[in-house]
């Protein structure tokens, strides 16, 4: 299994869907955080599952949310480092410059 390393922002752009979604429907952050949770089990196991969208940048789409995880993978240390859960219709230039 390969390891998931969560950058910072990544913290952040949970925490501000969980507050949209909350604020429209309790519980449906709950479902979210579940969401974000699975696909991390998804990187660990298939760290390739992800469409690459840009060299070494892969994007892994959630089923029921129209979010998106921006990720690389590095084989050499068998580390995914996520970048970015980004909602699927905003500006991919919001999650581009975190990428080193």
């Amino acid at each position: 299994m390969s390891r998931v390393r969560i950058t910072e922002q990544v913290h952040v752009d949970v925490h501000e869907a969980i507050l949209w979604y909350e604020e429209k429907q309790p519980g449906v952050g709950d479902r979210f955080v579940e969401e974000v949770e699975r696909c991390y089990g998804i990187l660990e196991k298939r760290p390739l599952s992800g469409q690459e969208v840009e060299t070494d940048i892969r994007r892994l789409v959630m089923k029921i949310f129209p979010y998106v995880l921006i990720y690389t993978y590095h084989a050499e240390a068998n580390l995914v480092e996520v970048f970015a859960v980004h909602h699927a219709a905003r500006n991919p230039e919001l999650w581009r410059n975190r990428i080193p």
